[in-house]
């Protein structure tokens, strides 16, 4: 009887060790590191990436600035970037805790663009609302990409909180003259003439899965632009998203070759 519970207590010891060797060991494996962004008053950045250099590894600052990301490699280094700020590089060298404070990028156009966050009970608005929510895009994510790309949509950023529930960087496509650095442009039909679109020329890298959200699809000429964008950077688009859909108008039909899916279809125009 002696002899069966020093057995029992052997392995139940064992066991223990052997966890607590394998937790030891995830944890060597990946290092959290968590921070605030701000800029050069103090105030919280919203939706800045922070992003692994050299990987896909990335996430996007919450509302109060805030950001966490696990990496992996011992000499990793963190490049946080934001449209009308300078980019930073920042080697992790055994930090836990990186805050940042962004700086002006003085070459970047004096415009200004503001994207709204916040709360508001339902009660006090007027019009139609459509609740859009990343967590159930997150459970049903069952298929691969590795960034977001979205258009400022009258003055949203729908994909960004996209973004951000599923630690995938932000790429921002908008009309010429409004992103800070090189950029690449693609031309689409307007109803009277013609638009012009622009991303940032080193956004993605060849190989990368891209997933397009934007608020609405109409003729599907903007995101068309966008899509053809991303490939000529070499990424693959993956999927396009949209809040809402004006099916009388066929843009499904101009993106044809492409996985559409849209929240609301409404058969008019």
């Amino acid at each position: 009887m002696k002899n069966r519970k020093e057995s029992f207590t052997s392995r139940v010891g064992l066991f223990l060790l052997l966890v607590t060797f394998c937790l030891g060991t995830i944890q060597a494996q990946s290092s959290k590191i968590t921070g605030y962004v701000k800029d050069q008053s103090g105030e919280p950045l919203i939706g800045v990436n922070v992003m692994e250099k050299g990987t896909t590894n990335g996430t996007v600052t919450d509302l109060n600035g805030f950001y966490s990301i696990a990496v992996k490699a011992s000499n990793a280094v963190l490049n946080f970037s934001y449209i009308g700020y300078k980019n930073q590089e920042i080697p992790v060298a055994g930090k836990k805790l990186i805050d940042v404070t962004m700086k002006d990028d003085s070459e970047t156009l004096d415009e200004v663009v503001v994207v709204g966050y916040g709360t508001m009970r339902k009660k006090d608005l007027t019009g139609s609302v459509v609740q859009v929510r990343p967590d159930k895009i997150a459970n049903e994510n069952w298929f691969d990409f590795d960034v977001i790309v979205g258009a400022e949509s009258r003055g949203f950023i729908f994909g960004m909180p996209v973004a951000y529930e599923l630690h995938k960087p932000f790429i921002l496509a908008r009309k010429p003259g409004k992103l800070p650095r090189e950029t690449v442009s693609a031309e689409y039909e307007l109803e009277y003439g013609t638009g012009v679109i622009e991303m940032h020329k080193d956004a993605i890298r060849p190989g990368q899965k891209v997933v397009i959200i934007d608020d609405l699809i109409a003729t599907g000429g903007t995101v068309e632009a966008i899509a053809r964008l991303v490939e000529s950077l070499g990424g693959e688009v993956v999927r396009i998203c949209f809040v809402m859909e004006l099916a009388g108008l066929k843009g499904r039909e101009r993106l044809s070759r492409y996985h559409i899916e849209s929240s609301i279809i409404y058969e008019g125009k």
